[in-house]
């Protein structure tokens, strides 16, 4: 599995893998809904948030605990499958984390 501070060769993913990705990447997502509802009602606590932090910055954390800073809070499964086919398409080749997200 790549790492965060990797770049994900869009044209190297098979159809499946692409599916793959994007249904890991929604349960990503999800985690991080929770997390920002726990925040708002005062249950995550600071250490947390760094350790989730820190974990985006040295690489790819467990499954269990992906957590994705990002503005498009509700994001699916199959909207993120189709934004990668777009992509692909597009001939972008090169899929930069976090900031492209």
């Amino acid at each position: 599995m790549t790492t965060l501070s990797q770049s994900l060769m869009l044209s190297d993913l098979s159809e499946a893998e692409a599916r793959r990705f994007a249904a890991a990447l929604s349960r990503w997502v999800s985690t991080e809904i929770s997390a920002r509802e726990e925040v708002t009602a005062g249950k995550l606590s600071s250490p947390r948030i760094e350790k989730f932090k820190q974990l985006l910055k040295t690489g790819d954390p467990p499954e269990c605990e992906f957590f994705l800073y990002t503005k498009e809070v509700q994001i699916g499964r199959s909207h993120i499958y189709r934004k990668l086919k777009q992509m692909r398409e597009q001939g972008l080749r090169r899929f930069d984390w976090p900031d492209q997200v």
